[in-house]
This record gives structure tokens, sequence and C-alpha cells, in this order.
């Protein structure tokens, strides 16, 4: 079943006023989402010419450590760092952009400036993406390029790689899932349905993987082992 073929909207009518509203029933269960949300999503242990490194204001040292250690580990040559002052985890005040930030402690901890970009202009996943594919048509020789490493949140990670199917479809991926111990596969449904809870932020993941797909924003994945049985 693909993306496109489920009804969402009864999650639609959960985040209708912005706040997820505990008082509208889901019509989908915890399986459910967590199979919409993270199905399929693996390391497939590939070393790669570059990792891509969202930006999240509040996740800049988990993921840009996530980011240093396949460095140190060999497993990717260089860095991209995406993400701008305006998104939607920005502080208010926020000068220095979610990439700089994350370049700056690279380096910090010991990856050479000459092995990281920064795409500092995108300030969503949508920008995250076709800028990150423009600076590596810019600055590297992207048909050298063999395999792309995206580095994000785990909830994150299937809406990064499905966007990016649709910029570079014959590219190989290899997708890191970064920790924060609430909104991970493991742990996001024990949480109840509050604005910034796991559980809030997988449910929205599900209802915006759904529509995006709907709307050919992202690519149309095949959704494997869908738990029909909704007890």
């Amino acid at each position: 079943m693909k993306l496109s073929q489920f009804d969402n909207s009864s999650l639609q009518d959960i985040y209708r006023n912005s706040k997820p509203d505990n008082n509208i029933v889901c019509d989908f269960t915890d399986k459910q989402i967590s199979s919409i949300v993270f199905g399929g999503i693996v390391d497939n242990q590939q070393n790669c010419d570059v990792a891509i490194v969202f930006g999240n204001s509040n996740m800049i040292s988990e993921r840009t450590n996530k980011a240093v250690e396949m460095y140190l580990q060999g497993r990717v040559q260089n860095l991209l760092f995406t993400g701008g002052i305006g998104g939607i985890t920005a502080k208010e005040g926020e000068t220095l952009s979610e990439a700089e930030k994350m370049a700056k402690l690279a380096e910090q901890l010991g990856i050479p400036k000459s092995h990281i970009l920064v795409e500092n202009e995108s300030n969503n996943s949508f920008e995250n993406v076709s800028y990150s594919v423009k600076l590596l048509q810019e600055k590297m020789d992207i048909k050298e390029i063999k395999n792309i490493m995206l580095i994000t949140s785990d909830f994150h990670l299937k809406r990064c790689y499905s966007t990016f199917l649709r910029y570079l479809p014959n590219m190989n991926y290899t997708l890191v899932g970064v920790k924060n111990g609430y909104s991970d596969e493991e742990n996001w449904m024990n949480s109840e349905l509050s604005w910034g809870s796991g559980r809030s932020i997988v449910m929205f993941e599900a209802y915006a993987l759904i529509n995006y797909a709907k709307q050919s924003k992202i690519v149309d994945l095949e959704i494997e082992n869908y738990p029909i049985n909704r007890k």
C-alpha cells in the first residue's frame, strides 16, 4: 500500500488548529503509525561520499555528534550541514544558522574544515533537500557521488529520503537515524498527545508523509508489512 492511498482525514482533524486535539479519535493504531513513519528505514551500513545533516535547533548536538561519529568511523568523507535561521524550531533572536552551529561544533570535534559544506538558507525540509542538491552540484562533481548518507532524527528520515528521491532518484542512500529518547521508534507511543511530545511529533509526521505523497511533493513510497488488525 502506498502512502497516498491512506485516508489521513482523522490525523488532519487532530492537527486542524495547529496544536493536537486529544478529543479527536485517530483512525490509526500505534503500530500502524509506526509502520508509516519508521517502517523500512534501516542503516545499510554502507560507506558514503557525503552526509547530509539536517538542522533542528533542538537537536544540534545530537545530529552533529552522529555525523562526526560517522566521519571518524570512516563511513563518510564529507559532511554537508543544512539549515537556516527561520525554521520551525528556531529560537527568537537567532543570528547563527542551524547549519553554521553544526559546522562550528563539528570543527571543534575534529572534523577538517575542508571536509565540511554549509547550506544556511533553507528553513524547511523541502528547502533542506533542494538547496543541498544545488550546493552539491556547485561544490562537488555530483556525477561522481555514488552514495549519500542522510542523518536526521528517526521520525524525520522517511520524509527526507522520499524528498531526495524526487531530486536524485538514481542515487544510493544510507539512512542514519539520531535518537532523542522520546520521538524514536521504540518510545514515541509512551507519551500523551500534547504539544511537543513524542506522540504528537510522530503522529504529525504520519499525517505529513501521507499528505505530501498525495500532493506529489515526495516520492509515493510503498508501506510494507502494514498491520491491518486494529486490535
